[in-house]
């Protein structure tokens, strides 16, 4: 909510301008982000789960996280895109891919899209904001995709639980049958 509120205008900016060519590419670009990750997603979703989803594999991509993230922060940056609305097909394209690495459980999805714009060219302003609406509409994107099934026994399973005062196993239970 609080990042929605920070990003309001230009959210409003998107929304009033849609149909235009700047607001049309900077949708285009978030569709071009989200695409690497969806597909690797889809293909490998079991294999993921059953190799990376240990102690062991989050830890170790914890460390090389946080050791990326010290090397990106000492690595002198060639700027190419200042801004959101100057990044082409291509760029978001990149952060996509890099996008892919918090496919692996104990990723930042913030570190991987903002260090993967760093790397190829994005302002740290750019890359933040690319990371804040390609990562917040993917959210929203697989709301709205959930198997009606799945959304409707969701919703009736937040009503009982407000009927009854049972807050805690509230979201346990709509993760285990929407996720």
């Amino acid at each position: 909510m609080a990042v929605c509120w920070e990003c309001r205008e230009r959210l409003l900016s998107v929304t009033r301008n849609l149909g235009t060519k700047q607001a049309n590419r900077f949708l285009f670009n978030l569709f071009i982000a989200f695409l690497p990750a969806a597909a690797l997603g889809l293909l490998f979703i079991q294999t993921i789960k059953y190799y990376l989803f240990h102690p062991m594999p989050v830890a170790i991509a914890l460390i090389i996280g946080g050791l990326l993230i010290l090397w990106a922060e000492r690595r002198v940056h060639v700027i190419e895109i200042e801004s959101v609305d100057d990044m082409d097909w291509n760029h978001a394209l990149k952060v996509g891919c890099a996008q892919c690495l918090a496919l692996i459980p104990g990723t930042s999805r913030s570190g991987a899209t903002i260090i993967g714009g760093l790397f190829f060219g994005l302002s740290r302003k750019a890359a933040a904001e690319f990371f804040i609406f390609s990562c917040y509409s993917r959210d929203v994107c697989c709301y709205f995709t959930m198997s009606t099934g799945a959304r409707n026994f969701c919703i009736l399973m937040i009503l009982e639980c407000l009927r009854w005062g049972q807050w805690r196993p509230l979201s346990v239970r709509c993760l285990r049958y929407v996720g």
